[in-house]
């Protein structure tokens, strides 16, 4: 994803939910403007938030949200790495329900941007970045964090959860030889680098994690079956890459020795 970007969305009621991004940089932080009709936005690393017209919400870096609209909704989106990046980041989605003046101006300014031919070769075109990006940047500082009373630790909150997601998802995945890290952060709707972030301090990463479960589904496996068998039904795509993450994770199965 680019390090800028503006666009206005229109849809009917819908559900819309990541497939398998292929980005070639981790999603940059954003804000959301809704225009018409009522929106939940899931982060899947945070609390879905609820957005009515004239609602905005701040969305963390690396996050690709799922969107649910009970009925035709429009709302218009920026991501910037360069003016939404604060020093205290926010994890999963941030929202608040009130039309503000910032919220007007920012609204405004890309409706007259998109509403015009838009020539982003034109030297021109650096100013009028750089005015969204104020303005997107003044939204967000109107959306609290939601930190009090106890001041605690979102980024560890939120990467908890997503951990806790990240286990699951394994544990119903890890059997299928095409299941990776990359499908893995997929499926959470999140990029590889986020998701490893929120490994971090914890002894393991999601590539150890996938294969520890695949060791524990081979260990569970009947002994009657082939080496072959066993290894292919645990998830790894061969016996000789059975025998790899065995020698990696220092522990071998009895029917081994």
């Amino acid at each position: 994803m680019d390090s800028f970007m503006v666009r206005r969305v229109w849809h009917t009621a819908a559900v819309l939910t990541p497939i398998a991004p292929r980005l070639a940089a981790e999603p940059q932080p954003g804000i959301l403007l809704q225009v018409e009709g009522d929106l939940t936005v899931d982060s899947f690393v945070s609390d879905p938030v609820r957005l009515s017209a004239g609602g905005s919400a701040r969305i963390g870096p690396g996050i690709l949200p799922a969107y649910r609209a009970p009925q035709s909704t429009a709302r218009i989106e920026v991501r910037s790495r360069s003016r939404l990046a604060t020093a205290r980041e926010v994890q999963g989605v941030l929202a608040v329900d009130t039309l503000t003046s910032s919220w007007r101006l920012l609204a405004n300014t890309v409706n007259a941007l998109l509403n015009g031919e838009v020539d982003t070769d034109a030297d021109s075109f650096t100013a009028v970045q750089s005015a969204i990006e104020y303005l997107a940047s003044a939204v967000a500082s109107e959306i609290a964090p939601v930190v009090p009373p106890a001041e605690r630790d979102t980024t560890t909150t939120a990467f908890t959860r997503l951990r806790l997601r990240s286990e699951h998802v394994i544990h119903r995945h890890a059997n299928s030889p095409e299941f990776t890290v990359a499908v893995l952060a997929d499926k959470l709707g999140v990029s590889r680098s986020y998701l490893a972030r929120a490994y971090v301090g914890t002894d393991t990463t999601p590539s150890e994690r996938i294969r520890a479960v695949r060791l524990e589904l081979a260990a569970g496996a009947s002994a009657d079956v082939s080496g072959e068998t066993r290894a292919t039904r645990a998830g790894f795509s061969s016996s000789r890459a059975f025998k790899r993450a065995e020698r990696a994770s220092g522990t071998r199965l009895a029917a081994d020795r």
